[in-house]
């Protein structure tokens, strides 16, 4: 029997969770509203599921009395991300296509188009101006939500052939507005500047051809990204360090990491693994310039969940 559950920690009581048992499909995508007042779930059925922190469903999106949206809802969705006000959201999925939800409304606001392959990753800008989003082409695409038009389009030329450089994730700064990062399939961190729509730096962030499935900066610290690998590690990378050499750290997970969440504070760091557990990392043990003496990464461990019996027969914990 399979079982479709959104799990909600309460750490670190680490006996401490909410099952939901809302859900009817597969989980592809998870996100928390900027206000920590819903959990939007994205399933494989191509509709948004909206969970109070109780684990209680507030609806669906598409809604079933709107034929036409759930019509049109045939793909899965692969990410997710909340306006700053959290009245709309924006999904992207199997369909090439972002669309933008009003959530007060319960109805599709905008449909952006632009990606010619699956759409992994979404992420409002700082202030809403815009959506960007990136593909399985390995495309990064910036839409206005209000006209819904395409602003601007960034796409790193690998200079290793045949190499798979779709985007797996984006993330904003927090400190500077305008440095988008993004991870991809060929093991590699990029910055970008939108402002003029261009790359800054393209990082090896994942050992050999392993992928890099997500790339988040660091709350507090300027600069700090944490990349989990599809090598088995969670790599600390400092953009702002001088010379080609950006690694700070690193923590072997023992399976192949596929996704992290920093905590609002800077100090931990969540990671979900191939094998289903999620562990919770100090930082600080893996980087000098935390201000914290080096531990190694034995020390930097705070401990493990595990997350999702028989994850790694299905995929792991593929969003934290």
């Amino acid at each position: 029997k399979t079982h479709h559950r959104a799990l909600l920690y309460q750490p670190p009581k680490r006996a401490e969770c909410t099952a939901s048992t809302a859900l009817r499909c597969e989980v592809s995508a998870l996100q928390w509203s900027p206000t920590n007042g819903a959990l939007a779930c994205g399933g494989f059925d191509g509709r948004a599921h909206l969970l109070k922190p109780s684990g209680e469903l507030l609806g669906v999106i598409p809604h079933a009395s709107s034929p036409e949206d759930v019509a049109e809802a045939n793909g899965a969705i692969n990410a997710l991300a909340f306006s700053k006000g959290s009245r709309y959201l924006a999904t992207g999925g199997a369909d090439a296509e972002v669309v933008i939800w009003d959530l007060k409304r319960k109805s599709k606001l905008k449909t952006l188009s632009g990606h010619v392959d699956e759409v992994n990753a979404v992420v409002y800008s700082p202030g809403d101006q815009h959506v960007a989003s990136g593909g399985a082409s390995g495309a990064v695409l910036l839409h206005s939500p209000v006209s819904g038009l395409a602003v601007g389009e960034m796409r790193v030329v690998s200079d290793v052939p045949d190499a798979d450089g779709g985007i797996t994730s984006l993330h904003y700064s927090p400190h500077r507005r305008q440095m988008l990062a993004s991870s991809s399939m060929d093991g590699r961190v990029q910055l970008w500047d939108t402002g003029i729509r261009r790359l800054g730096q393209n990082l090896q962030a994942a050992a050999g051809a392993s992928p890099c499935w997500q790339a988040s900066f660091s709350p507090t610290a300027s600069g700090l990204v944490a990349a989990a690998c599809g090598d088995g590690r969670v790599t600390l990378l400092d953009v702002n360090a001088p010379g080609a050499s950006k690694g700070v750290g690193s923590i072997a997970l023992g399976a192949e990491a596929r996704c992290l969440s920093w905590r609002s504070d800077g100090k931990v760091i969540a990671a979900g693994s191939s094998d289903g557990r999620v562990v919770w990392i100090d930082p600080r043990m893996l980087s000098s310039s935390l201000g914290a003496g080096y531990g190694g990464a034995g020390s930097a461990v705070l401990y493990t969940t595990a997350a999702h019996v028989g994850a790694a027969r299905r995929g792991g914990v593929r969003a934290v």
